[in-house]
C-alpha cells in the first residue's frame, strides 16, 4: 500500500489532495467460497473527490481459472446536508464468484452503479457461464416447535421499496 496525500481545508470542510497505489489486495471467507486474489488499486484524491483510475481482482485460481474482474469510477462527498454521490463501471470476465464445491457460480458482463440522490441505481447485462448450487435436504431452514403461525386476513401490503432502482439482465 502506498499513499502520498495531503489534507488540506477545514474541520468542516476537509479536502484531499494525492494518490493511492495498493498491489497484492486479496480476500478470502472459506465458509463462504470466496477467493480472491492478486488485486490492484490505483486511485487519486482530488479535494472531495476520489477517482478510481483502475481496480483489478482475480478469481480463485488466477485469471485462467479464476476470472477477473475490473472497476473504474469515482465517488464525491461533501458535508452535510449534501450526500455523496458514487458512479462504478465494473468488468467481469468469467469471474469466480464462488468456489464452493455446493455453490459454484461463475459470472461475465458490465454492470454500472450509482449512487445519487440517496438511490443506488444498477444497471447491466450479467451472464451465468458456469452455476451450480446444491441445497441439501438436512440444512433446510425449518420453524422451531415455539413457533406458531397465523394468518392475517387482513394483511398490508409492505410498503415499495425506496431508494433502489436496478435493470440488470442475468442469462
Amino acid at each position: 500500500l502506498a499513499v502520498d496525500a495531503t489534507l488540506g481545508g477545514t474541520l468542516g470542510q476537509p479536502t484531499w489532495q494525492g494518490r493511492l497505489s495498493a498491489r497484492q489486495l486479496s480476500a478470502r471467507s472459506v465458509v463462504e467460497g470466496l477467493e480472491y486474489s492478486q488485486g490492484e488499486l490505483d486511485a487519486t484524491l482530488g479535494g472531495n473527490r476520489v477517482d478510481i483510475t483502475r481496480f483489478s481482482i482475480q478469481g480463485a485460481g488466477g485469471r485462467e481459472r479464476g476470472g477477473s474482474l475490473t472497476l473504474t469510477g469515482h465517488a464525491t462527498w461533501s458535508p452535510p446536508p449534501a450526500t455523496p454521490t458514487v458512479s462504478l463501471q465494473a468488468r467481469a470476465d468469467r469471474l469466480n464468484v464462488s468456489a464452493r464445491a455446493d455453490r459454484r457460480l461463475t459470472v461475465s458482463g458490465n454492470v454500472v452503479t450509482s449512487l445519487a440522490n440517496q438511490t443506488l441505481t444498477l444497471r447491466g447485462q450479467l451472464t451465468a457461464d458456469q452455476a451450480q448450487f446444491t441445497l441439501p435436504d438436512e440444512t433446510a431452514p425449518t420453524l422451531g416447535p415455539d413457533v406458531i403461525v397465523r394468518l392475517n386476513r387482513h394483511s398490508v401490503p409492505p410498503p415499495p421499496a425506496v431508494g433502489l432502482r436496478t435493470d440488470v439482465a442475468v442469462d
